[in-house]
């Protein structure tokens, strides 16, 4: 009875842990396993088809983890901050999204797979490369030194220059790199390596860019 309730409990926190990050970051990219628990089940979901630049967004759920994309030139996918899956086409193709999802912290985790096709642009966003298609960053790579302070001007979304102010940040290693949600400057706590993420609480575009921090 006692491994029954904390195996319960593993799972409540879990799927609860999704909403905390969302709430926290407003959307985010998740591609690792989260949990090493098996699915109750396995769905097969009714494809669907995008326009460029578009986005499906799924009902709300409990918890969402082992969010993958067989080809991520085609679509990105998110979750955000009411734990619903986000798909965002970028460029035609066919391909698949993956993913883990618990509607009620007493169900099991089911595991589902839907098809995706994108084609053609939509009339909003037709003048928009795939290149330019949701946050991009104006430099591959930051470096800082340890103790250094730094915040990133020229980042567009969808083609067109945002203030680091209007989107949510967050870093992924606090312990090398800390970041204010709010503004997004970084600070270099300790040398290594982190990953930042952006988000666009408008659009549901989510991105992120590596951070090595050196001793200085």
């Amino acid at each position: 009875m006692a491994r029954f309730m904390k195996k319960n409990k593993l799972l409540i926190a879990l799927g609860a842990a999704c909403v905390s990050l969302a709430v926290a970051a407003g959307a985010f990219s998740l591609t690792a396993s989260a949990t090493s628990e098996t699915p109750e089940s396995v769905m097969n979901l009714a494809g669907i088809t995008l326009s460029q630049n578009t986005s499906y967004v799924s009902d709300s759920y409990f918890g969402v983890i082992n969010v993958s994309v067989q080809d991520e030139d085609v679509v990105r996918a998110s979750v955000d901050s009411q734990c619903r899956l986000v798909v965002t086409a970028i460029s035609d193709g066919e391909t698949s999204v993956s993913y883990w999802y618990r509607k009620t912290a007493a169900d099991g985790w089911t595991s589902a797979t839907m098809k995706v096709t994108v084609s053609g642009n939509s009339e909003k966003s037709s003048n928009i490369s795939s290149s330019e298609a949701g946050i991009v960053f104006p430099k591959a790579e930051i470096g800082i030194n340890v103790g250094e302070s730094y915040t990133m001007d020229g980042v567009k979304v969808n083609g067109f220059s945002v203030k680091t102010s209007s989107l949510l940040w967050f870093s992924a290693a606090d312990g090398v790199i800390s970041v204010d949600s709010k503004t997004g400057k970084i600070t270099a706590a300790g040398a290594g390596t982190a990953v930042l993420y952006a988000v666009d609480p408008s659009t549901n575009a989510c991105s992120s860019i590596t951070v090595k921090v050196v001793k200085g």
